[in-house]
C-alpha cells in the first residue's frame, strides 16, 4: 500500500509540474487575422472597438452578431463598420446594405478583397501589391509611406500591412481619401444616393498591433472620422475569426479553465483505473513492440534532404502529399488548379475561401520558384497545417 502511495504522489507531482509549466510558459505570437473585438492578438480589433466611444462621443455603439437580412425590420443605425479580410455578401444582404446607404446611411468597409453585388454596383476591384508574397514577420521591416489626402501628415509603416490597393473605382462618384507613396489608392469614398460607402483596402491597419501605437492611432482615427458622429453599428458577424461553438465539448475546449478541469478529471479517472487494475490483475509480461523500420527509413531520407538544404525538393513532396490528401479526403480532382477548384475545396472543407486562395497562391509561387529558403519551407508547412486544423473533413 505504501508503494502505491509513492506512485500516486509521484504522478500527482508530475501532473502539477506540467500544469505549472503550461500556465507560465510564454505564449507563441498568434498572427491569425481574426479582426474580432474580443481578440487581443496582433490582428484582433479589441483596442479599436474599445476606443469607438472616443470617436463617436455621446452616441450609442451597438454590436451586430447576425446577418444583415435579420436586421431588415429594425431601425438601423446611421453608421455601419465592417472590418474583415474579404467581403462577399449574398445578393439579399447586398441589396439591403445598398438600400440603407441610398437612404442616408454610411457604411465603412475595410477588406483586402470585395466581391459580389457590392463590388459590381460600386465598380471597385482590389489587387495584391508586389510585396505581398513576402512572409508576414514582425522581425524584418520594410517601410512604406501612407497618407490621408485631406491631411498634411504622412505615416511610415511596415509594407506588409499594405497588402492590396484599389485598381478599379467609379471616378464619377468616388473621392480618393488615402494613398500610398507609390500613388496606389487604399482609401476612398463612393457616394450612393443620400449616403456614402467608405472603402479601405488594408484591414490589417485596424488590428491591435497598429492601433496600440499612438502615432498610427491618428491615421486609424482619421479614416473613421469621415463617418458622421451618429449611432454606430460594429459588425462581429462577417468576420473570418468569428467565434463559433458547434458542440458542448468545443465550448469546453475553447475555455482555458474548463479545458484544464476536463483534463484533470480524465487524468483522475485514468489513475483510478490504473491502480485499481494493479490490485486485481496478475502481472502481465512486457512484450517489446515490433519496430517500424519504414518510419526510420523516412526519417533518414528526410534528414539527408535537410543536410543538403534541398528545401525546394521537400516543399514539392509536401505539396504533392497535400494534393493527394485533398483527393482522398475531399474527393476533388486537383489536376487543374483554378478558381472552381478553390470554391469546391472551401465548400467541402468548411475553410474560408480567402484562406484557400492565399494557400494556393503560396503553393503556386513555391512551385514556380527555382529555390526556396528554410524559412519559406517552414511557412509553407505552417499554412498547410493551418488548413488541416480548420478543415472539417
Amino acid at each position: 500500500m505504501n508503494k502505491h502511495r509513492g506512485y500516486i504522489l509521484l504522478i500527482v507531482l508530475l501532473t502539477a509540474t506540467y500544469i505549472f509549466v503550461e500556465f507560465t510558459k510564454p505564449k507563441e505570437l498568434d498572427l491569425t487575422d481574426s479582426y474580432t473585438n474580443s481578440d487581443t492578438i496582433p490582428l484582433g480589433t479589441y483596442i479599436l472597438h474599445e476606443q469607438l466611444p472616443v470617436l463617436f462621443p455621446d452616441q450609442d455603439i451597438s454590436l451586430n452578431d447576425a446577418t444583415i437580412f435579420n436586421k431588415r425590420d429594425e431601425d438601423w443605425q446611421t453608421n455601419w463598420i465592417f472590418i474583415n479580410n474579404t467581403f462577399n455578401f449574398d445578393r439579399q444582404e447586398s441589396e439591403l446594405l445598398i438600400k440603407h446607404v441610398s437612404e442616408g446611411g454610411n457604411v465603412f468597409l475595410s477588406a483586402r478583397r470585395f466581391e459580389g453585388l457590392i463590388a459590381d454596383t460600386l465598380n471597385i476591384e482590389t489587387s495584391y501589391l508586389p510585396h505581398h508574397f513576402q512572409r508576414f514577420d514582425f522581425d524584418s521591416l520594410n517601410h512604406i509611406e501612407i497618407e490621408l489626402v485631406d491631411l498634411e501628415s504622412k505615416w511610415s509603416i511596415d509594407s506588409r500591412f499594405i497588402q492590396t490597393a484599389f485598381t478599379s473605382i467609379d471616378t464619377l462618384k468616388s473621392d480618393i481619401l488615402g494613398l500610398t507613396e507609390d500613388e496606389d489608392i487604399n482609401f476612398l469614398r463612393t457616394k450612393f444616393g443620400e449616403g456614402s460607402f467608405y472603402l479601405h483596402s488594408n484591414p490589417e491597419l485596424y488590428g491591435n498591433y497598429i492601433v496600440r501605437d499612438s502615432e498610427f492611432t491618428q491615421y486609424v482615427f482619421g479614416t473613421l472620422s469621415y463617418l458622421p458622429v451618429a449611432e454606430t453599428m460594429w459588425d462581429e458577424y462577417y468576420k473570418v475569426g468569428r467565434k463559433v461553438t458547434r458542440s458542448p465539448m468545443r465550448y469546453v475546449i475553447a475555455n482555458e479553465y474548463l479545458k484544464w478541469a476536463w483534463l484533470l478529471a480524465l487524468i483522475s479517472v485514468l489513475l483510478y483505473f490504473l491502480f485499481r487494475s494493479k490490485r486485481l490483475q496478475r502481472i502481465i509480461p512486457v512484450l517489446e513492440s515490433p519496430q517500424n523500420s519504414s518510419i526510420e527509413f523516412t526519417t533518414t531520407i528526410a534528414q539527408l534532404y535537410l543536410e543538403k538544404k534541398s528545401h525546394k525538393a521537400i516543399a514539392e513532396k509536401k505539396i504533392k502529399f497535400f494534393l493527394d490528401q485533398l483527393r482522398q479526403r475531399l474527393r476533388v480532382d486537383t489536376n487543374e488548379i483554378n478558381s472552381a477548384l478553390y470554391q469546391t475545396i472551401s465548400d467541402r472543407s468548411g475553410v474560408n475561401r480567402s484562406q484557400i486562395d492565399e494557400l494556393f497562391t503560396l503553393i503556386l509561387s513555391t512551385e514556380n520558384a527555382q529555390r526556396i529558403s528554410e524559412s519559406d519551407l517552414m511557412y509553407l508547412n505552417q499554412q498547410i497545417e493551418l488548413f488541416n486544423r480548420n478543415s472539417l473533413r
